[in-house]
């Protein structure tokens, strides 16, 4: 279940609205799908009473013929919103794929870092699915079984004022039952899609590790982590189709009982002469469906509770704050000492120097490119780099953290600021080794599964004057 609903299908409006019109038309035939299955059943009077019992054939075909068309107009209104909402959902996705993953290349590098790959990926997958049914289906039958209900109890109410009050009664306690049996369902059903995502999560984490989890014998605690991940989805899941199961046998039962009450009453007031046949057939009829739009009510809720569920994950992303370039950055920083020995240097703050503008000057015959917005001039090169994790000093006697590259001083001094455009973000040459020889560095990575990850490239970096 979201925890904002309503931010959350105002923004979701925000697209599904620009197709107000065929919007409007899908209204429009739903309202005549849901007239002919009232009409369809409250025919069933006249026939009966003024064709049926005095046995007029000729009569009984012609209304049959009519009562056919009326369930034609019906199927082919059912069959023309259903299109159309494919249409609409399916463009609505398309934008709002579009817009996520174009978000996604403004993100900063820390989103990234909070976020398993796997958690990003169910946005694109679950929960863009999710909304996807839900645009197809779920809302346009939401709507019809709506209408229909309405129009039922209607239409019950003005065939028998006597027999509606048991259906009253019984509409009730199918409402308290998919109240409570509900509840329930909802809390598994979103449970299992959180789940999901962090077992995707792990599973592609994992997966891609693999080398760094046999290097440092790591299989048993990935076992284990794997496991309980996943007894925590099967007990999600379990609940979900649990819950999820019993609604539909108990609204059944409840509505057998509904009929078979409403038939012994209606059928002694029938013999009492206080109702006649045919109105007797017809609301049978009623009572029969008046139900239905109860259950599939109770079925697509929970598939939208879990859209929204969904798009508001999605809309939360949309929302994230994008990377600014903040030109040149003056950075704070506190140094911790042990024992009059230099342990760890700390960031306190950082202030904007000189805001960045949008342009990039080139000078010179070599194609020297001077960065403007990073607030100072800069020396392009291109660089092979790798990435490590390991170690507990460099060779400039600092600790290495994010933001450490080890070079080769001969090409790069120890101290330079080095702009990595890959990052967003200006590191410090800080370490050196023995396989980092002329146009190579080495990135200092937050774990060794980070490290594998990127591998070896070939990016561009700015040397900082």
């Amino acid at each position: 279940k979201p925890k904002n609903m309503g931010k959350t299908i105002k923004t979701l409006m925000s697209y599904v609205g620009k197709y107000k019109a065929l919007l409007a038309l899908v209204m429009i035939l739903i309202i005549i799908n849901s007239f002919a299955m009232v009409a369809g059943s409250y025919f069933l009077k006249p026939l009966v009473n003024n064709y049926i019992l005095p046995g007029d054939f000729a009569g009984l075909a012609k209304m049959l013929a009519l009562l056919g068309t009326i369930f034609g107009i019906g199927a082919l209104a059912s069959y023309g919103y259903s299109r159309i909402m494919v249409h609409i959902g399916q463009n609505t996705i398309s934008n709002i794929r579009t817009d996520l993953f174009n978000k996604a290349q403004e993100l900063p590098i820390k989103y990234f870092d909070r976020n398993t790959h796997g958690d990003l990926m169910s946005l694109y997958t679950n929960d863009i699915d999710n909304i996807s049914e839900a645009l197809n289906n779920s809302l346009t039958n939401i709507l019809a079984s709506g209408l229909t209900f309405i129009g039922t109890i209607i239409m019950m109410a003005v065939l028998s004022p006597v027999l509606i009050i048991i259906t009253v009664a019984f509409l009730a306690l199918m409402i308290f039952v998919v109240s409570n049996v509900g509840a329930k369902s909802k809390y598994y059903f979103g449970m299992q899609q959180k789940n999901i995502g962090k077992l995707n999560g792990y599973i592609e984490e994992m997966i891609e590790g693999q080398k760094v989890i046999k290097v440092f014998c790591h299989e048993e605690e990935a076992i284990e982590d794997f496991k309980k991940h996943n007894e925590e989805l099967r007990k999600a899941s379990t609940g979900a189709q649990t819950f999820g199961g019993y609604m539909m046998p108990m609204l059944g039962n409840l509505s057998h009982m509904n009929y078979a009450v409403t038939c012994c009453v209606g059928g002694l007031m029938t013999i009492a002469g206080a109702f006649d046949i045919g109105s007797l057939v017809s609301y049978l009829q009623y009572t029969k469906q008046v139900s239905n739009p109860i259950a599939q009510v109770s079925q697509q809720v929970n598939m939208i509770l879990a859209a929204l569920a969904g798009a508001e994950r999605i809309f939360t992303a949309l929302d994230e704050e994008v990377e600014v370039d903040n030109g040149e950055v003056t950075l704070t920083r506190v140094e911790v000492s042990e024992d009059g020995k230099l342990v760890d240097k700390n960031l306190v703050s950082e202030k904007v120097v000189n805001s960045p503008t949008n342009k990039v000057i080139k000078k010179g015959i070599k194609e020297e490119i001077m960065v403007a917005s990073r607030g100072n001039n800069s020396r392009q090169m291109s660089v092979v780099a790798t990435a490590y994790a390991t170690g507990t000093i460099t060779a400039t006697g600092t600790k290495p953290k994010w933001g450490t590259i080890a070079v080769d001083p001969k090409v790069i001094p120890y101290g330079t600021k080095v702009y990595i455009p890959k990052f967003n973000m200006t590191f410090t040459a800080e370490d050196c080794g023995g396989d980092i020889k002329g146009n190579k560095i080495d990135i200092f990575m937050g774990s060794e599964t980070d490290a594998y990850s990127w591998g070896r490239r070939t990016i561009d970096i700015y040397i900082l004057n």
